[in-house]
């Protein structure tokens, strides 16, 4: 069957049998009646248009803001064009990879910005150094961005702006929240560039557990935004309710972004908004069984996805007394978090599974201990306090302590929110299996 555009199913057309000339003259006559700029593309390469021909609709593709919509057709189209129809192909390509903000795409939008720019463009510096910090070397991120001046261009800039903030958090928080109000005049010149202070002013403030103005600040995100952009705010501003213990409105904000992320078409938003609406429901106690088949769905789309649907569903295990779901499901998600560079997500799985009876290497265990005298000696040590304090009790409760809980955690949440469930426990529940 066919898609149309307005969402009916015809059947599908067959090229012609015969020479390239009709072949290629159907696909014109499809693309000229085709709206969807992506299928429209997609026919004049099978027509053998020349680049250049391509270059508009891949320029309003990219436009739209989601990047994995356009990115095989960018990339398919530049493998053909030459001079200065791939310089600007070449930047496409690499908007698209700081905007899918993973390492392969960075790459290969790397080698390609080097055939069409060279390698002392500041494109290629910005490209750089988006990849090193992705790669975990924020030092190298910041070398790179010494070579990239202000940007003509607003979508250029504004990554160039994000990845200074980004590489700031290594002089503390203080450094960050000055340049952020240095910031406000800069960002008063589009509204891209102000929906984007607000996100990095939410993301400060989430981390600084001030849950309710992150989300606000997201929220207000959100609505200056488009595509991925836009999407992502959706779901920092229902993380942020989440873990500031509302978790009715933080599943009101998931189904929010469910909503727009399937009206586009974008799979990992559906599934990170049908994780955060089974993390909500855990908060909210509902009683829930474990669904590792929805952890199999998660990895079909990403691998990081993987992880924390396979997190969420081992608490879900844990609660319902599943161990051996619990036990699986922790060292899946353990063992996927600790490649991705993701350290306080794998500690808070492994103390899981092994509160749940299950193992972990004899080094993984002085490890694991290490970092719990840390948290009870300086704290909050490695950990986030709501974690710390979990973790601490799941290492207790598995035989690894005793390990005292720290004041200093307890008060990071007022008193009124220690019945509240975090993660997996809540405060008091922690205090009393750390007793158990």
């Amino acid at each position: 069957m066919w898609p149309l555009p307005d969402g009916r199913l015809g059947l599908r057309p067959h090229p012609p049998h015969g020479d390239d000339a009709a072949r290629c003259a159907y696909h014109r006559r499809l693309a000229g009646r085709l709206d969807d700029r992506a299928a429209r593309v997609r026919h004049l390469l099978a027509a053998g248009a020349n680049p250049a021909e391509l270059l508009e609709d891949l320029e309003e593709l990219v436009a739209e803001g989601l990047p994995a919509r356009a990115w095989p057709l960018v990339q398919t189209t530049i493998a053909h064009a030459t001079g200065a129809t791939a310089h600007r192909l070449g930047e496409l390509l690499a908007r698209l990879a700081l905007a899918l903000e993973a390492v392969e795409p960075q790459e290969e939008a790397l080698l390609a910005v080097q055939r069409t720019r060279g390698r002392e463009d500041p494109l290629e510096k910005l490209v750089r150094g988006w990849l090193a910090y992705h790669r975990g070397d924020k030092q190298g991120a910041q070398r790179y961005l010494a070579g990239v001046p202000p940007w003509a261009d607003d979508d250029l800039e504004q990554w160039r702006c994000a990845l200074e903030v980004a590489c700031t958090y290594t002089q503390g928080e203080s450094a960050v929240e000055a340049l952020l109000t240095k910031l406000r005049p800069w960002a008063a010149v589009s509204a891209g560039r102000r929906a984007l202070l607000k996100g990095l002013e939410g993301h400060l403030r989430y981390r600084q557990s001030r849950f309710r103005e992150a989300a606000g600040l997201h929220a207000e995100a959100a609505e200056g935004s488009v595509g991925i952009r836009r999407l992502k705010a959706l779901q920092q501003r229902a993380n942020a309710l989440l873990d500031g213990l509302e978790p009715e409105a933080a599943d009101h904000a998931a189904d929010t972004l469910y909503t727009s992320a399937r009206a586009v078409g974008h799979a990992a938003f559906e599934t990170t908004a049908v994780y955060l609406r089974r993390s909500s429901a855990l908060r909210r106690l509902e009683p829930l069984p474990p669904d590792p088949e929805l952890v199999a769905a998660a990895g079909a789309v990403r691998a990081n996805l993987e992880a924390l649907v396979a997190y969420v569903e081992a608490c879900i295990a844990w609660r319902a007394g599943d161990l051996p779901t619990c036990r699986s499901l922790a060292g899946h998600a353990a063992q996927v978090f600790a490649r991705a560079s993701e350290p306080y997500q794998a500690v808070f799985c492994d103390a899981l599974r092994l509160s749940a009876g299950g193992h972990v290497s004899p080094a993984r265990v002085a490890e694991l201990t290490e970092i719990a005298a840390e948290v009870t000696t300086a704290p909050p040590g490695r950990l986030p306090p709501g974690i710390g304090i979990q973790v601490l009790a799941l290492l207790n409760h598995a035989g690894l302590g005793p390990f005292e809980i720290p004041a200093e955690l307890l008060t990071a949440r007022p008193t009124s929110q220690h019945n509240a469930r975090l993660e997996l426990l809540s405060i008091n529940e922690a205090l009393g299996l750390g007793r158990a």
